[in-house]
């Protein structure tokens, strides 16, 4: 673990909790059956974005001592295979590029998110 990283006042076992509920929902959703609803043309688009994003910043809250060099590319590869494990082991789903291309998104949004946030927290100590 890098000197400065710590759970602040969450707390370590409540970053667990949010990191394995976010990743219960993702798994859901791509593993369920029938696709989820579509209130909106590229609903399901956003859908994935904003899942790997939650997914990705809860993970990177809970693996603080995990390397960064190590989360953000297992991070990356996960949300690369995702849809093609979809495709694999759900019969009545089919492999997305589209999809793929918004889990990758999501991931890049978080890592976004995470270095606008940590150079925040860090000017603030100093």
């Amino acid at each position: 673990m890098r000197s400065g990283a710590s759970y602040g006042p969450w707390g370590r076992a409540t970053a667990w909790g949010v990191f394995i509920v976010c990743f219960g929902a993702v798994a859901y959703f791509i593993f369920r059956l029938d696709p989820p609803p579509r209130p909106f043309d590229i609903s399901d688009k956003v859908g994935h974005a904003l899942g790997f994003m939650a997914l990705c910043l809860s993970g990177r809250t809970a693996l603080l001592r995990l390397s960064a060099a190590l989360f953000w590319p297992t991070a990356f590869v996960l949300a690369s295979i995702a849809e093609w494990l979809q495709d694999l082991l759900q019969s009545s789903r089919v492999y997305s590029l589209e999809d793929t291309l918004a889990n990758l998104a999501g991931v890049i949004l978080a890592w976004i998110a995470w270095r606008v946030g940590r150079k925040i927290v860090l000017a603030r100590r100093c």
